[in-house]
């Protein structure tokens, strides 16, 4: 996952800015440091020149190189658009990326705070941060491998499993409260102004021995977060807050591995102003220009891959229209269970979701993959794959989960409104797909694929709430018909069905007038089931067409009852439907399920 611009992208901006060269093999902190020739050895030289970096300068550590106990702390300072600052790698890329491990030494430590308080969680306190990025802008951090490792932890995702006995599997945690924050990238806007275009590519973060419980302190792989640059004490302070927004615009986190981190894997836009943006829940839907000024804009995260994060794998919380895509989460949750999460106490609570928004505007998730989320028999309060939260038009497209131990997607309570779920499959997520606990209204379901094993259910055990499912194929994949139950609670009307098909199903929703039924799977898709079961070791997402394709599986076959078969939908939150799962064109009548047949089995009759 190489960035393929980077090498041009030192070339051209050099010429305008110096380049500074830190080796920690060949280097040493008596040379000038601005060529291959006499670099630094130290990164002790770097802090003490960052905050005088400008446009155009870059700072390059070798390949193979590693600082240990050390950290790289950039703040106060700004490139510009034709010429970012650039933090990445130079030399031989094969001797590996170079490693900033922190080890939580005291120089990598400071002081987080708020300003505010941020609902009931801890909002102020001492944090160990590798690469802290502060009221900087037009930065571009690129090639780098992070750590910020505690000697007295262990608890790889790679030989993690749940044991009655703590820690008999070889672990060793530290489960207290008071037990110190640690990142490895964090993202501070602080200075009442808009932190923007920053970047991060190709960094492999891992090894963050963070605190288990802390939500949003800075505390996980990669964590952007925003303060209040003083305190709201008066009338006075609360109108200049008002008009110096700390805050975020053209955040882009890319081709990146984030592995065995505490808490978050990847979080964006926490933030001292939802002080502003939640002073007033009203319905739950979110106004365009409070969001906009208030919150984060132009945030993308986009082929990442996050495994072993103790808690939750990617969110976006207070952001304007994001986009998530190409990401995959793999075994996340690890530490949101009875054994290890032993003081929920004020916490925030035992519960932890894979790639979700939290209070954003229209934020749209595609084409990710998420699997085995982990614990919910084991005291995670949540354990979806996705999970629509407390927001305004979420829309889930063209995503893939497997073996969540609760569920695909939840939608969240009574603020989460008018959520776009589509052209998703879920195979073998376990004790339900779908689950709607006390949800706000405009929620809409359809064309998706849902194949559903003997320990699961189409709707969780506490759904009660609004959805209304269209053109979905629902799949018991038992060797018995299943009587299904279709409907729960009655909170907003509850759950209504039209022109869905049930594969294998002794009954189906009374709601549903136009209901397609059929009794074997193998007449209606080529191989339900046999999508993939693990995310790949690469961390890449699956191929979707060519040789490697991996879902093909769900292709309606040759005279399918799910081919024209669908209704041409009108999506309740206004978004227009263009492709399925696979990146066919949807045109005229739609087939059912996720993916459209091949066109040779159309016959559009015009």
């Amino acid at each position: 996952m190489q960035s393929a611009t980077q090498g041009k992208e030192t070339a051209t901006t050099t010429s305008s800015g110096t380049t500074y060269y830190v080796s920690s093999a060949h280097g040493d902190d008596a040379n000038a440091g601005t060529s291959e020739n006499a670099p630094w050895k130290s990164l002790t030289k770097v802090n003490d020149i960052a905050s005088d970096l400008g446009p155009g300068d870059s700072v390059l550590l070798e390949y193979g190189s590693e600082f240990n106990d050390q950290y790289l702390h950039i703040k106060d300072t700004a490139g510009n658009a034709d010429a970012p600052i650039t933090i990445s790698a130079y030399g031989d890329a094969d001797e590996g990326k170079p490693v900033i491990a922190s080890n939580g030494v005291k120089g990598s430590q400071w002081e987080q705070d708020y300003r505010a308080n941020v609902g009931n969680h801890k909002n102020k306190g001492t944090v160990s941060t590798t690469l802290l990025l502060k009221d900087v802008s037009y930065i571009t951090v690129s090639n780098l491998e992070i750590t910020n490792d505690d000697a007295d932890v262990y608890d790889p995702i790679d030989t993690w499993k749940w044991t009655d006995t703590p820690d008999s599997d070889g672990t060793k945690l530290d489960r207290s409260a008071s037990r110190m924050d640690r990142t490895g990238v964090a993202g501070i806007a602080e200075n009442g102004a808009t932190m923007s275009n920053v970047t991060l590519d190709n960094l492999y973060i891992h090894d963050v021995d963070g605190n288990i419980y802390n939500k949003h302190m800075a505390n996980g792989g990669i964590y952007f977060m925003a303060h209040y640059p003083m305190e709201n004490t008066s009338a006075e302070t609360d109108v200049w807050l008002r008009e110096h927004v700390s805050r975020f615009d053209h955040v882009t986190i890319r081709n990146s591995t984030v592995k065995d981190v505490d808490r978050w894997g990847i979080a964006v836009g926490y933030t001292a102003y939802l002080n502003y943006i939640d002073a007033n829940y009203g319905d739950g839907s979110i106004d365009d220009a409070l969001i906009a000024k208030y919150g984060s804009t132009n945030v993308r995260i986009e082929n990442n891959y996050v495994k072993g994060a103790g808690g939750d794998a990617i969110t976006l919380m207070y952001c304007d229209r994001p986009v998530i895509e190409h990401n995959v989460g793999d075994s996340v949750s690890k530490h949101i269970n009875t054994q290890d999460y032993t003081q929920p106490g004020s916490y925030g609570g035992r519960v932890a979701a894979g790639i979700w928004p939290w209070r954003c505007k229209d934020p749209v998730f595609q084409y990710n993959e998420m699997y085995n989320n982990l614990n919910a028999e084991h005291g995670n309060g949540d354990g979806q794959a996705w999970d629509a939260d407390y927001g305004d038009g979420t829309l889930y497209q063209y995503n893939y989960s497997y073996g969540n131990s609760f569920a695909s997607l939840m939608i969240c309570n009574w603020y989460a409104v008018n959520t776009t779920f589509r052209y998703n499959i879920s195979q073998n997520d376990r004790q339900g797909v779908f689950d709607l606990p006390s949800n706000g209204p405009g929620n809409h379901i359809y064309n998706n694929t849902v194949y559903v094993d003997a320990d699961s259910q189409v709707l969780t055990k506490r759904s009660n709430s609004q959805s209304l499912f269209e053109n979905n194929i629902f799949i018991n994949a038992t060797n018995t018909k299943k009587t299904e139950t279709w409907n729960r609670g009655s909170q907003n009307g509850g759950q209504t069905y039209d022109n869905n098909m049930y594969v294998n199903y002794a009954n189906k929703p009374t709601s549903d007038a136009n209901a397609i039924e059929a009794d074997d799977v193998s007449a209606v898709l080529a191989g339900a089931g046999s999508a993939p079961t693990s995310a790949l070791k690469s961390g890449a997402e699956h191929a979707r067409t060519g040789e490697k394709a991996a879902f093909d599986g769900y292709r309606p076959v040759a005279g399918s009852k799910a081919i024209n078969a669908g209704k041409v939908v009108s999506d309740l939150n206004d978004y227009a439907v263009e492709n399925d799962f696979l990146g066919n064109a949807v045109k005229g009548r739609p087939d059912l399920g996720a993916v459209e047949a091949a066109l040779e089995h159309h016959h559009h009759h015009h």
